[in-house]
């Protein structure tokens, strides 16, 4: 997948997850300041939406520059990557069968026999 689309979706994700966290605040806080009434009055609507929309954009700047200062975007490839070699391949091949062996033998009966002597 290229990396502008990777990125666009990114951050759309993160986008959306702002704007709906920040019209919850702003939901609750109206009605907390609405007088305990239902919902948002249609003519409060449009304020509603302009204010969200500045306060979304503003706080996804915020998330935007903490990603950067974490190190955002990360390079396509590490520096120094290489090619898998044969350790490499022999440490996979090791792991593999010590995990393969684990799973089928009964580890806990082999130590319950060397421990009780059963």
């Amino acid at each position: 997948v290229p990396p502008t689309f990777t990125t666009v979706f990114e951050m759309t994700y993160r986008y959306i997850g702002t704007l709906f966290d920040e019209a919850y605040s702003m939901y609750v806080a109206y009605g907390l300041r609405g007088g305990g009434g239902r919902g948002i009055r249609v003519g409060h609507m449009g304020g509603f939406v302009g204010q969200l929309l500045l306060r979304s954009v503003d706080r996804s700047e915020r998330v935007y520059a903490a990603m950067r200062c974490r190190g955002y975007p990360l390079p396509a490839s590490p520096a120094g990557a290489r090619r898998l070699g044969p350790k490499d391949a022999a440490y996979v091949a090791a792991t593999l069968a010590a995990f393969t062996a684990l799973r089928l033998i009964d580890m806990g009966g082999l130590i319950a026999d060397m421990i009780g002597g059963a």
